[in-house]
């Protein structure tokens, strides 16, 4: 049987979805290829910060699945980029600038995480400037990253604001409050996706009204969260 952290994820994923479906984000190619180009970071910050809220893992373990999600979802990101975004290779033959950014993101993402991983092995130091290190990655590429309209642009400088400042907490060594930051991080770059911010742009959504809604999104899934914890935050799992 499922535990019940799993299965509130999982609704947690199908009602994230659902919204997507309803707001029409698939019915074009390249709204369908942001989703997932949003979904996969959104899902690496959501487990991140899951698990640190939960209180259930020691810092040294925390980071090393941290580095194993961002390997993982670098891996999978540029796998799909390759031979299904752009087939074949076409991350190396010009792809556009905006897909070069993605795909810039993704491979620090994976640097990070080999560097974390060789930092735990080699070394007795916990590093914690990692963090900080991908948090200014996603600042200084979302600087010069095209966005379709203003709705976008906040959401992503929304995001950018919310990692640098789990970044601090967490040298800061508040697992906590970076975890709720990371799952708010989650929400509204998932909201900066095409097709969720044309959807706003049709139903007349003012752009900062729209991240204050997915703000408030990742607020009450922490509530939900911790509710499911009943009290004891190490009994997530």
């Amino acid at each position: 049987m499922l535990k019940r952290t799993s299965l509130l994820a999982a609704a947690h994923l199908v009602a994230a979805i659902g919204f997507v479906y309803f707001a029409g984000t698939f019915s074009a190619r390249n709204q369908v290829l942001q989703f997932f180009g949003h979904l996969g970071p959104s899902i690496l910050f959501a487990s991140a910060g899951l698990i640190s809220i939960s209180g259930r893992l020691e810092t040294p373990r925390l980071i090393r699945i941290e580095a194993y999600l961002a390997l993982v979802l670098a891996f999978l990101y540029l796998l799909i980029d390759t031979f299904v975004i752009h087939p074949p290779f076409g991350i190396f033959d010009g792809a556009g600038t905006t897909e070069q950014q993605h795909v810039s993101l993704y491979l620090m993402l994976g640097g990070l995480g080999a560097f974390v991983l060789a930092t735990l092995r080699y070394t007795k130091v916990l590093p914690s400037i990692q963090i900080l290190i991908a948090a200014t990655a996603f600042g200084v590429v979302f600087s010069g990253h095209a966005q379709h309209n203003a709705v976008s642009m906040v959401a992503h400088n929304a995001t950018t604001v919310f990692l640098v400042l789990a970044g601090v907490l967490r040298l800061l060594d508040r697992t906590f409050e970076y975890g709720v930051l990371l799952l708010i991080a989650a929400h509204t770059l998932f909201s900066g996706q095409i097709g969720l911010t044309r959807f706003a742009e049709d139903v007349g959504i003012d752009p900062t009204t729209w991240s204050a809604y997915w703000i408030t999104a990742g607020c009450l899934a922490v509530a939900v969260y911790l509710a499911a914890m009943k009290g004891d935050r190490r009994n997530i799992f």
